[in-house]
């Protein structure tokens, strides 16, 4: 998590358009460091995802038949909520940031490629 800490802000940096190619290497650069961690992230919460999906697939299709399993998988859901839930919260709100970020760079990125490429 240390790796995402510096990505930890409220509001998403949102850089101003690219004025010269020292400073468009600059964006690309950035936005390569953050997309690599944007994935990485990504993966982390998918996995998250997908286990509390697996337990409320699970807690559906035990209720109402076998009554010990349903209190026993909301009792792992309840644990792994207690767990995950703080550490997700955190890296989600990283993640919108970055996701935010980066968009915009790609935008600036693009942009001055595109003046670039007009001359």
């Amino acid at each position: 998590d240390v790796s995402y800490s510096k990505y930890e802000k409220k509001e998403p940096e949102l850089k101003g358009p690219v004025k010269n190619f020292s400073q468009y290497t600059a964006y690309v650069q950035e936005y390569c460091e953050k997309y690599e961690s944007y994935c990485s992230l990504n993966k982390i919460l998918e996995s998250y995802r997908n286990e509390f999906q697996k337990l409320g697939t699970d807690l559906e299709s035990a209720k109402g038949r076998d009554m010990e399993k349903y209190y026993d998988i909301l009792a792992q859901l309840r644990e792994s909520y207690r767990q995950h839930g703080m550490r997700h919260k955190r890296l989600k709100k990283i993640f919108i940031v970055l996701h935010e970020e980066l968009k915009h760079l790609k935008q600036r990125i693009k942009e001055f490629a595109a003046a670039y490429m007009r001359g």
